[in-house]
């Protein structure tokens, strides 16, 4: 079993403050090579039930995958964006997940922790 990947989900979750949002903000203006999308997760902390608002000029399908610390996906839609769309974690265990936003073979990750 490879644990390296486990190891850097551990330590990037607890690198990163878990704060509490109840109006959605924008957590991440990337500039990734000419890709300028500006993302907003909220509430996170929640209670399994999140938004996620991707905001771009542009208005593509991005795919998106919730996974778990292991890198297991749980949940995956295409999201459009400069739309908000809800995901529903209140069948797993309490936990920190990771939202994978990608486009092409770019990518963006985001945490989200469930209470």
């Amino acid at each position: 079993m490879n644990l390296k990947p486990l190891l850097i989900a551990l330590v990037f979750s607890l690198s990163l403050p878990a704060f509490a949002a109840d109006i959605p903000t924008p957590d991440a203006y990337e500039n990734i090579t000419g890709w300028q999308i500006e993302t907003s997760v909220y509430p996170n902390p929640s209670n399994g039930r999140f938004h996620l608002n991707i905001k771009s000029d542009s208005y593509t399908t991005y795919q998106v995958k919730v996974v778990n610390l292991i890198g297991k996906t749980l949940v995956e839609k295409e999201v459009e964006a400069n739309m908000e769309t809800e995901f529903d974690l209140t069948a797993y265990p309490k936990g920190v997940y990771f939202i994978q936003i990608q486009l092409d073979q770019r990518q963006i990750i985001k945490r989200i922790v469930v209470q």
